[in-house]
């Protein structure tokens, strides 16, 4: 029942990320840079460090230039 539950969990999540691909499709890096900054706008502090605690747990899964992007686009965040 778990194995279950958490496969339908990984297949919306997978479905979501598709959408957003696909939704960010073409756009450049300044573009999804700004993109961010307007969701990080809306964000409570609170739920910022939530979000930043559930990237930080897929960081070991990410190249080393990945994470220096990551660690860059994090503190331009913080800066908000």
């Amino acid at each position: 029942m778990r194995k279950d539950m958490n496969e339908r969990k990984f297949k919306k999540m997978k479905e979501s990320v598709e959408e957003l691909k696909e939704a960010y499709k073409g756009r450049s890096g300044d573009e999804l840079i700004n993109e961010v900054k307007k969701i990080r706008a809306n964000m409570s502090d609170e739920e910022f460090r939530r979000q930043i605690a559930s990237l930080n747990k897929i960081r070991d899964f990410l190249s080393e230039s990945q994470q220096r992007k990551l660690d860059k686009l994090i503190e331009m965040l913080e800066n908000k």
